[in-house]
């Protein structure tokens, strides 16, 4: 008996661990599959786009109260394809165009921005918030801003001196105001007969123009046009028309 029972023990170990192996095997092989995507899944999750504006924020500076465009560059700095979720404005002045397509890894798309200042004047500013699928930063901000800078009024627009008989009523003013102090640099026109006034060259949000028929220029019907010179980066000049009528009473004559 002390020499039997080992072998049986041996050989029945033996079954034991060659079963153990073939089931391991046959779990290896059944799992071979499952092991194998979530390999590709690890791989794919391990690529991520990133978005990249370099100029993300712009300042267009004084502009006109007019519309105007400006294209952000938008790139992708990952190795996944970038897609642009959504974009929108902090205000209803812009109408946005955003990339419909994923943008590829290392390439760049463009984000449209028309800006319609309507009713504005004076500084500015707005933001633009992009969603995207960029894992590390799914919300990015752009910035605008831009100084409305609206023309000056000027009352009368039309200057009219109708008809002169006499110096004493050939005077007309002008007034221009705007939204801001401002310079007149100068008020000029083409007939030398005209003489204009500056009521002061200091910075104010409005000044007098007083324009003068001097009694050397011609009798008869008359035109021309007040140019005047603006410190003003975006109305630099503005140009009022004039007409008028010099019909000089002659002086009685000396009695004999």
């Amino acid at each position: 008996m002390k020499s039997i029972l080992p072998s049986r023990l041996v050989s029945r170990f033996s079954r034991l661990s060659s079963r153990r192996t073939r089931h391991l095997s046959l779990v290896t092989l059944l799992l071979s599959p499952v092991i194998c995507h979530l390999s590709l899944v690890t791989a794919a999750s391990a690529a991520s786009s990133r978005l990249i504006c370099d100029a993300p924020s712009f300042d267009a500076g004084p502009i006109l109260p007019a519309p105007l465009t400006h294209e952000y560059v938008l790139r992708n700095d990952g190795d996944a394809p970038l897609e642009i979720l959504n974009a929108r404005a902090s205000d209803g002045d812009f109408r946005l165009s955003a990339p419909a397509a994923p943008i590829p890894p290392g390439e760049s798309g463009v984000l449209r921005a028309d800006f319609t200042p309507i009713g504005r004047s004076g500084p500015h500013a707005g933001r633009i918030i992009i969603s995207s699928n960029d894992p590390e930063n799914p919300v990015y901000f752009l910035s605008f801003r831009c100084d409305i800078v609206p023309a000056p009024a000027a009352a009368p627009s039309f200057l009219r001196f109708g008809r002169l008989t006499s110096p004493d009523d050939a005077t007309r003013t002008v007034t221009l105001t705007a939204d801001r102090p401002f310079s007149v640099l100068s008020a000029t026109t083409a007939r030398p007969q005209l003489s204009v006034e500056i009521d002061t060259p200091d910075p104010a949000p409005s000044h007098v123009l007083t324009v003068t028929v001097l009694p050397s220029i011609s009798p008869g019907p008359f035109g021309d046009t007040l140019t005047i010179e603006l410190d003003l980066p975006v109305h630099p000049f503005l140009n009022i028309p004039l007409v008028g009528d010099w019909r000089p009473v002659p002086p009685p004559s000396a009695a004999p």
